[in-house]
């Protein structure tokens, strides 16, 4: 269906960066109002976007289309090794976090979600390359940003804009993106909580490390099963 970037990445970031916030049952009603809003916000945006833009197909039929040929096309026997290689993945990934001592494991997570649905491109190489070499410059950025120890409001002003960076950046280099990512991220996991910075840092780093580990053997095994090199 076209989705930029390939994959679940920012679906796996935010529901582990939330699931990782400690909470309580009388706070359910508001996070699920909070919810409903932003994904009405969304669409109230998506819709404001349209008006007025040229309609290759029709709006009613286009992603039926898209999602028939997709499916048409799809290479049943690779995608189920993509996703048992993307699942070992990410539990190991987890696990090995977690073993290790190291705080925030979902980092490590999202490193391998990132990676996984190019397993089987061309680019996969130059990808995890990218990931590396971004990941150690988003830290730096984010170690620029937060040695400043920011409020909540200038918190939110960094995290808007490095959002909307990212979404224009992804589209063209996903390692120049992660240099948008990466303070996203946390900055994200720290916005209600207060936490010293240096530490975050750190994990982000260990927990990249960890990640990248972890998906390359997983690529790496993936790719001798389905034998592309």
């Amino acid at each position: 269906m076209r989705w930029v970037p390939r994959g679940e990445m920012f679906f796996v970031l935010v529901l582990l960066i939330i699931a990782d916030i400690p909470t309580t049952w009388d706070r359910l009603p508001l996070g699920i109002a909070i919810g409903a809003i932003g994904a009405m916000l969304s669409i109230l945006l998506a819709w404001l976007n349209g008006i007025g833009a040229s309609r290759d197909e029709p709006s009613t039929e286009g992603w039926r289309r898209r999602l028939a040929l997709g499916y048409a096309g799809l290479d049943r026997q690779q995608h189920l090794i993509l996703i048992v290689a993307a699942t070992v993945g990410v539990l190991t990934a987890w696990s090995g976090a977690v073993v290790l001592g190291v705080g925030h494991p979902f980092w490590a997570v999202v490193t391998v979600a990132a990676l996984m649905p190019a397993l089987a491109s061309a680019d996969i190489w130059s990808r995890t390359l990218h990931l590396m070499l971004g990941t150690l410059g988003g830290v730096a950025a984010a170690t620029a940003l937060f040695s400043l120890d920011p409020g909540h409001l200038a918190l939110i002003a960094i995290i808007i804009v490095c959002q909307g960076a990212a979404e224009i950046a992804v589209t063209r280099s996903y390692g120049f993106a992660l240099l948008f990512f990466s303070p996203l991220a946390i900055g994200m996991s720290n916005l209600s909580r207060g936490a010293p910075w240096q530490p975050l840092l750190i994990d982000r780093l260990l927990e990249a490390a960890i990640g990248t580990a972890v998906a390359f053997l997983a690529i790496l095994v993936g790719r001798r099963i389905l034998r592309v090199s």
